[in-house]
Order: C-alpha cells, then sequence, then structure tokens
C-alpha cells in the first residue's frame, strides 16, 4: 500500500526498562530524591532533634515552622 507508512505510530524518547534487582529500585530513588530536592523550595534541614515535654508544645512548635520539610 502506498499510504501504509502514514498510519505507522511515531515513536518519542524511549521507555524506562523494568527494574532487575531491588538495587536498581534503590538507585532510581535516590536519583528521584535529589531531582526532587534541586526543585524544593525549601532547602532541606540539617539533622536536629527537637525535644518537646508535652503534645502542645510539640504542636505549637509545628505551627510556627515555615518550612515544611522540619516534620
Amino acid at each position: 500500500m502506498p499510504g501504509a507508512s502514514f498510519w505507522q505510530m511515531k515513536t518519542v524518547g524511549t521507555r524506562v526498562p523494568p527494574a532487575d534487582s531491588p538495587a536498581d529500585f534503590v538507585r532510581r530513588a535516590a536519583r528521584m530524591i535529589a531531582a526532587a530536592d534541586q526543585l524544593a523550595g525549601n532547602r532541606k534541614p540539617r539533622g536536629y532533634v527537637v525535644k518537646c515535654k508535652s503534645w502542645d508544645d510539640y504542636t505549637k512548635w509545628k505551627a510556627e515552622q515555615t518550612n515544611p520539610r522540619l516534620w
């Protein structure tokens, strides 16, 4: 048929092959987390511990935070 090439599907990009092992999942997850960190509006805080004497103190501290990555 002369018009057969018109109906062929055009392929754009490549598909991600399925993960072969748990290490592949970990590697892909680390790559996705790194990309999300670059896009995030708030910086990732350094590790620290907040000690609260009660749940009320914790909710008060949490309400005061402007960076949602802290909790």
